[in-house]
């Protein structure tokens, strides 16, 4: 009867909103007071929530390709020859030759900026092999210059050493000298 299939209608959207089925959902037969669920009605309606659900995921996909597909026409720098080519013409595969000439173009300059880049590293790399060459160099360079500076302060400190002993002694034969020389006088 209607007021059943109302009372039905109600529960399922009721199951499909909270996202379960009750037990009791579907009797066997309407005017049967039963607590007993029809087992084909169930397995119907769980395929019905299960259909449901994946009609709502595949909306969800359509709805983030068409996003996407929005993005890439906002972002088609062919967009304005495109749609004016295919109005005139009406034909996608010259929008198409248009999209993939482009792309050969911009395929192209990337490739030509990578080889000029890897030019430029190769530069680089040559001269900071250089440089770290030249450091090695200067390293031993700097080492044999502390070596001499180290040999000529033990030269500086041994002369100097030396001369105090002669003044040292040139001091004492002066003295000597004088007292001779006071000694006569």
């Amino acid at each position: 009867s209607e007021k059943e299939r109302k009372k039905i209608k109600k529960q399922l959207r009721m199951c499909i909103h909270d996202g379960g089925v009750p037990p009791n959902m579907f009797l066997s037969q309407p005017d049967v007071d039963t607590d007993i669920p029809d087992p084909d009605q169930i397995e119907n309606a769980s395929t019905i929530l299960f259909l449901k659900s994946h009609i709502v995921e595949m909306e969800h996909e359509i709805q983030t390709l068409e996003e996407r597909i929005r993005e890439v026409e906002i972002n088609s720098p062919t967009k304005g020859r495109r749609e004016s080519h295919d109005s005139v013409n009406g034909n996608s595969k010259a929008a198409l030759e248009i999209d993939i000439q482009y792309l050969k173009e911009k395929l192209s300059e990337t490739e030509d900026a990578h080889l000029s880049t890897k030019e430029m590293l190769e530069e680089v790399s040559q001269i900071n092999r250089e440089m770290l060459n030249d450091l090695k160099q200067t390293e031993v360079e700097a080492v044999d210059n502390f070596e001499q500076l180290t040999s000529l302060k033990q030269k500086y400190t041994h002369a100097k050493k030396e001369i105090e002993s002669a003044k040292l002694i040139a001091i004492t034969a002066l003295r000597k000298i004088e007292a001779v020389e006071d000694g006569k006088g």
